[in-house]
């Protein structure tokens, strides 16, 4: 019973080792590897959504930008109740002033988690829209601390808020 279990877990071990790897090897700024084994790992499991992301995350880096939305998209796909690929796949939307679609997408990360990146930039998204309340409110969240604390704070005392 336990092996029948478990047999899928020791077919994948395979892929998730070589995804480590990848993970590793981008920590050390070895882009080529790290894309070249999530490839790999993406061809023993093309199932895991996570490997999309890392993917799309590596493509990104490498400004590689449709490649990375592509990934994005594919990880949404295989599970499109994880935050990540919403959030990052909303970030690449941003930075090409597709802000229709960034602010879909963010706000479905949104909702599955409440990000700092995702509330700065819906926060964005709501000043460029004239929803001025909207905006505060999202800038509330994202000045709590983290990367964009200061930015999101300049913003609130910049719409009059203290």
């Amino acid at each position: 019973m336990f092996l029948s279990a478990t047999r899928q877990l020791r077919r994948d071990q395979p892929a998730y080792e070589k995804h480590d790897k990848a993970l590793a090897a981008a920590g050390k700024k070895e882009w080529k590897t790290a894309i070249a084994l999530t490839h790999q790992a993406i061809k023993l499991q093309p199932r895991e959504a996570r490997f999309y992301i890392t993917k799309g995350r590596l493509h990104n880096r490498a400004k590689q930008y449709e490649s990375s939305l592509s990934a994005y998209s594919r990880a949404l796909t295989l599970d499109n109740n994880f935050f990540a690929p919403h959030l990052y796949r909303g970030l690449l939307y941003t930075k090409s002033n597709n802000y229709t679609r960034a602010e879909a997408d963010l706000s479905a990360s949104f909702q599955r988690l409440k990000t700092q990146p995702a509330a700065f930039h819906l926060g964005e998204i709501a000043q460029r829209n004239n929803q001025r309340d909207n905006a505060i409110s999202y800038y509330r969240q994202a000045a709590q601390g983290g990367n964009f604390a200061k930015e999101a704070s300049g913003r609130l005392q910049r719409l009059g808020i203290r």
